[in-house]
Parts: C-alpha cells; structure tokens; sequence
C-alpha cells in the first residue's frame, strides 16, 4: 500500500514538473530549498549531521540550478546573481558550522525570493 502510494506520489511530481511553465519551475525550486533547509534545522538540532549534510547539499544544488537558468544577457538576470550567491555562500556556510540558528534568516531570505517569483507569475499570467 505505502509503495503504491509513494509511486502515486512520484507520478504527480513528475507531472507537476513536466506541465510547469519556466516561472513555476522557479517557484518549485524555491520551494525545494526551503524544504531542504526545514529538514536540515530538524536535523542539526538532532544532530544527524550526515543527514543534514545531505539535505544542505540538495539545496546547495537547486541555487546552483537557479544561477545556471538565468540568462545572464539580460540587466535584470545580472542583479539577481548576488543573492542567489549570497544564499549559495549561505548554505555552505551552514553546512561547514553546522550551526541551525544560520537558517532561519536564510529562510526568511528564500521565502521572500519565492513570493517575489510567485508575484511575477501572477502579473504575467494576468496579462495573458
């Protein structure tokens, strides 16, 4: 039953990605990391460490994604650059000290990135 249930689950995923248009494959992202960095403070306070390891890794992973989507041609791409390195650097930071108390206004930072890209999404999607 649980197998059939995480296959289901995996399917809706797949799916989820595969119809997204590119500014709610953004949001996803986003909302990946943010997941990442909930499970990686559940784990330092545990301290299982190489589980938190992990899971800083996946969202180390998904900004290194982030940067690697932006087209770098346009001004807009350009002043996005330093924040997603900040919060690159951010991660690394965390995962090197394993300090729990670093993720909460990293957190703050990632959830206010995914509203701004949930707020384009909107207007464009207004417009058409």
């Amino acid at each position: 039953m649980v197998a059939r249930q995480t296959d289901s689950v995996a399917a809706y995923r797949r799916n989820s990605i595969m119809t997204a248009n590119p500014m709610e494959l953004v949001i996803m992202l986003f909302d990946g990391i943010r997941r990442d960095l909930l499970q990686a403070k559940a784990l330092l306070q545990r301290t299982q460490l190489e589980a938190a390891h992990a899971k800083l890794i996946n969202a180390q992973e998904i900004v290194t994604e982030l940067l690697n989507s932006l087209d770098l041609k346009l001004d807009l791409a350009q002043e996005i650059v330093p924040i997603y390195d900040f919060i690159y650097n951010e991660l690394v930071a965390i995962n090197i000290t394993k300090d729990a108390e670093r993720i909460d206004p990293l957190m703050e930072l990632v959830t206010e990135w995914r509203e701004i890209w949930q707020s384009v999404a909107n207007a464009v999607r207004m417009e058409n």
